[in-house]
């Protein structure tokens, strides 16, 4: 299957292969252009290119990558969790002692 759209210089495809693989999106404005395929993206503009590679097929590598990088996530996140709870308490303890202190200060002033 393959669209082809065309107006005035730009134009849009898509292109689908017999077997459900290979497809690609391509989007080109003159001499600017966007390419998706299967395993990269290419960026065009005039004389500047990026070209973006994915990965070469998926397997379990791919989804125990993924998993751990899921684990090392939760981990970050509940140690910044911890983190902020723990300063959080230190701050508090600290202008609670400070307040006792002026306090303290103010009583004896009037004492005196």
């Amino acid at each position: 299957m393959a669209w082809d759209i065309r107006n005035h210089g730009d134009h849009v495809s898509f292109v689908q292969g017999a077997d459900g693989r290979g497809k690609s999106l391509a989007v080109h404005s003159g001499s600017d252009s966007v390419v998706i395929d299967s395993d990269h993206i290419s960026i065009k503009d005039g004389s500047d290119n990026v070209v973006i590679v994915g990965r070469h097929g998926s397997g379990i590598g791919a989804m125990i990558y993924g998993f751990a990088m899921l684990v090392a996530g939760t981990v970050g996140l509940w140690l910044c969790l911890w983190l902020t709870r723990i300063t959080w308490r230190g701050l508090v303890r600290y202008v609670q002692r400070q307040l006792d202190l002026i306090t303290a200060r103010l009583d004896e002033g009037q004492s005196a």
